[in-house]
């Protein structure tokens, strides 16, 4: 089985189960379990694999950081799109949602970590 993931109408991501063929899945969508905000989950490094999610291209590590604390990707985009800027001497770009209280961090166009709070880079 393979995890297919696409976007619907109004841009929210979709995950579903597909054979190696592309048939679907007989037992419906895939469900991944998350962790949330002051409860995150353990989600051990490499657990998942980079991905290009509504056309935002995430390293392994970055989703599991989101998937250790709840985030969905619509609050990654929106806090590349509307959060505060900074960026490093090395090129990184932080961006921090005070709406979400979360810092995504970019590296060569790739999301590379995403965290609550807001981080600090130099």
């Amino acid at each position: 089985m393979l995890c297919t993931v696409a976007t619907d109408g109004a841009g929210a991501s979709i995950c579903g189960l597909a054979s190696e063929d592309g048939a679907a899945a007989e037992d419906g969508a895939a469900s991944a379990p998350t962790g949330r905000r002051g409860s995150p989950m353990d989600v051990p490094r490499g657990t998942n694999v980079p991905a290009e999610i509504d056309g935002i291209s995430y390293s392994g590590h970055a989703i599991d950081e989101m998937q250790s604390e709840g985030f969905t990707p619509s609050v990654v985009k929106d806090a590349i799109y509307y959060g505060r800027e900074a960026v490093d001497r090395s090129g990184r770009i932080a961006y921090y949602s005070q709406a979400n209280n979360i810092t995504v961090i970019i590296e060569d166009g790739r999301v590379v970590t995403v965290s609550s709070g807001e981080l600090k880079i130099r």
